[in-house]
């Protein structure tokens, strides 16, 4: 019986292929844990919300917001565009790309560390004790706790989306366990930072090498993956900062409670945004191997499709999330107004897909030239726009910058597509 019901699934899923042009065997069995492991990790971020919304003071919660903004610029130099890198190769068959790119994120790492203590120091010098604790924290855990992420990128390179949602999941219960009982024992700033990053990176660090030790990737390196690592890490530095840029600002100019009002504005939207990631995670490796006619053929009427329905599922957002924060975040009824408008942000993803097909075929001139274009203008929106705006400057660059952003990615995927 069970068998019947697989192959009619398999049937119908064969026979869809035909409107919606896609895989949808690989989309199926991909998609399913995926979308699995986003309803088990959306319920662990849900959940660790309420206490951050019901049990901290606005301010803690907003300094929280603010040191993590802080830590994701001092993890600039820690190569994060290898994961992408390491995909590519892994799905050549180049296993030995994992512990190529392990190393070189651990190495390029210690730069953030020695950052790290130097914004210790800073604060120091101002007298700011537990911003000086936080940050030594943060520069003994940096190198590690990033250069470990890179087990998620042998997991998706190697189509293996089942055990990438098993062990992240794992891993974000664990820790997300260990800073709720930080919150319920005490409110300190400083136990909640040391609590979060000692907890994530010594997790990854036992479950990579037991990855090792389970998997054991062949020893076939790519000698290319490290040097494209580091092109995409230098081409996403502009990026980073364009995307933390945002509650540095707001923390200048308002303070660390309107930090914490646009970090719950967005929360529910960045929620909603990763079951797209999770398409983009499944799109790499396949991209990195199909043909570029392939892509260019099927690629704008698949974003097309796709962008109605987000249209669709921003609206519904829109009527939905404000009886969301009425019965789970009363404390920041202020923050609905702002995640309506950031929904929009949302209309992101059909870029990023096409950002996604001229990454896998490592065009890296036209990544460069779209990345930084983008990012210059984000960056410039928001210094001018924020100290203007607040909330609202943020929120308009979030939004209206993606119209630039869609016209200078389409000019360069078409341009790369009629190229021979």
């Amino acid at each position: 019986m069970i068998t019947k019901i697989k192959n009619k699934i398999y049937s119908l899923l064969k026979r869809s292929e035909k409107y919606t042009k896609t895989d949808m065997i690989y989309l199926a069995k991909g998609g399913f844990w995926l979308t699995f492991g986003q309803v088990l990790s959306s319920a662990i971020a849900f959940l660790l919300s309420l206490a951050y919304a019901n049990f901290l003071p606005k301010e803690v919660y907003g300094n929280f917001r603010f040191i993590l903004s802080i830590f994701n610029l001092l993890a600039i130099p820690s190569l994060q565009g290898m994961g992408s890198a390491i995909i590519i190769a892994v799905a050549k068959d180049r296993e030995g790309a994992l512990m190529s790119g392990f190393k070189a994120r651990l190495k390029w790492g210690t730069l953030g560390s020695l950052a790290s203590a130097l914004v210790a120091i800073y604060f120091w010098s101002k007298g700011n004790v537990q911003f000086t604790i936080c940050f030594l924290v943060i520069a003994a855990c940096l190198p590690l706790m990033k250069s470990t992420e890179v087990y998620q990128s042998f997991f998706v390179g190697k189509k293996f989306f089942g055990q990438k949602v098993r062990y992240s999941v794992i891993i974000q219960f664990l820790a997300s366990l260990a800073v709720l009982i930080a919150i319920f024992w005490t409110k300190d700033l400083v136990v909640l930072v040391s609590t979060f990053f000692v907890a994530y990176a010594s997790l990854q660090a036992i479950f990579l090498f037991m990855i090792i030790k389970k998997y054991s990737p062949n020893h076939q390196d790519d000698p290319g993956v490290v040097p494209y690592g580091k092109h995409l890490s230098l081409i996403g530095v502009l990026a980073i900062i364009g995307q933390e840029l945002d509650k540095v600002l707001l923390f200048h100019y308002l303070g660390p409670a309107q930090v914490a009002v646009y970090s719950f504005a967005t929360l529910p939207v960045e929620q909603v945004r990763t079951p797209l990631q999770n398409i983009q995670d499944m799109a790499l490796p396949k991209f990195s191997v199909r043909d570029r006619e392939e892509i260019k053929t099927s690629l704008p009427k698949k974003l097309l499709k796709t962008t109605a329905l987000i249209l669709v599922a921003i609206v519904l957002y829109i009527v939905v999330v404000p009886y969301f924060f009425r019965i789970f975040y009363p404390q920041y009824l202020s923050s609905v107004f702002y995640s309506q408008l950031y929904a929009f942000n949302l209309l992101v993803f059909p870029i990023s897909m096409i950002m996604l097909a001229i990454q896998a075929k490592i065009k890296t001139r036209e990544l460069y030239i779209i990345s930084t274009a983008n990012q210059i203008i984000q960056i410039s929106m928001l210094l001018i726009l924020t100290p203007l705006f607040g909330i609202m400057g943020v929120l308009a660059t979030r939004v209206f910058g993606l119209i630039p952003y869609f016209f200078i990615a389409w000019y360069y995927f078409k341009k790369n597509a009629a190229s021979r």
